[in-house]
């Protein structure tokens, strides 16, 4: 009998029911490390966070209830050491100053591929 690892728990949140099912299945391959949860608001995404604990945090950078960087700073208010993700369409040059200010520690931009998606999460808590 195979011994089970725990697997890493990923929190992706994005107010696209598509684009949070694609991520979803993108980082929940066969061979998978990862324990994918999914959120479609910021308030809904805190509440999880405050639930358990995530390896890695996805978020996207416009949503209508609370962007992606007022989620990022309440979850360093409840959870410092957990990894912050922004998504979105603007290009990194564009986000590059807001990035850096507000910390995060990392971004994708859409449209996402899973070449992109794998090596960041990889990159941000290994596999």
């Amino acid at each position: 009998m195979a011994l089970h690892t725990r697997r890493k728990r990923i929190l992706v949140v994005d107010d696209d029911r598509l684009i949070v099912s694609l991520l979803e299945a993108g980082l929940q391959e066969a061979e998978s490390e990862y324990a994918v949860a999914t959120a479609f608001s910021g308030q809904e995404a805190l509440t999880k966070i405050r639930q358990e604990k995530f390896a890695l945090v996805m978020t996207d950078y416009q949503m209508p209830d609370m962007n992606g960087v007022e989620l990022m700073q309440q979850i360093r208010n409840l959870l410092p050491e957990t990894p912050v993700v922004l998504m979105s369409a603007h290009p990194p040059d564009l986000m590059e100053e807001m990035i850096g200010e507000i910390q995060a520690d990392g971004y994708l931009e859409k449209p996402i591929s899973l070449t992109q998606l794998w090596g960041l999460v990889e990159e941000m808590i290994g596999g």
